[in-house]
């Protein structure tokens, strides 16, 4: 019996061995393999970027980006330039549409103002009778104008100005 308790004992430190030996092969695939990756990922830096080594990689690569970064300033100036530009267009005008006159329906007669983001340029109005329409054209300076306004003018132009002011800057 003491023999057959031996072997027993033996097949379990052999079936342990076995075991770890297995968990060691596990780990060794595991690890070789993420290896394998980094290595391919490393070629295929060295293919895209040229040069002999990671080296003359990185070099080539900062080469780009500094070219990159050269492009995106003067980006960044042609941006402003055309913003500063944008400032003195009109854009978007608001048209108010009402009735001049109780006799005539449909909001026939407009006002228009056609304003830069400083708040200067002109308001356009066209009054519609049954007999007659007139269209009267006044210059607007910093959101005013030298000649009276009637009340539609002057909402137009508020308008024009507060949608000026919720266009966000970047």
């Amino acid at each position: 019996m003491p023999a057959m308790d031996f072997l027993s004992y033996l097949n379990e430190i052999i079936l342990a061995g076995l075991g770890i030996l297995l968990i060691i092969s596990i780990v060794q695939v595991v690890v070789y393999r993420r290896m394998l990756r980094q290595q391919q990922r490393l070629l295929n830096f060295m293919r895209m970027h040229g040069g002999d080594g990671i080296g003359q990689g990185l070099e080539n690569c900062t080469t780009r980006l500094e070219g990159i970064e050269a492009q995106l300033e003067e980006f960044r100036n042609w941006q402003c330039t055309m913003e500063e530009k944008l400032d003195g267009c009109v854009r978007t005008p608001p048209v108010l549409r009402y009735n001049a006159f109780d006799d005539i329906g449909s909001d026939l007669s407009f006002s228009v103002a056609l304003l830069d983001a400083h708040g200067e340029g002109a308001v356009v109005t066209g009054l519609y009778s049954r007999t007659e329409s007139r269209t009267y054209c006044k210059p607007v300076q910093d959101g005013t104008s030298t000649y009276p306004l009637t009340e539609e003018e002057q909402s137009a132009i508020n308008q024009s100005r507060r949608d000026r002011s919720s266009v966000p800057k970047p």
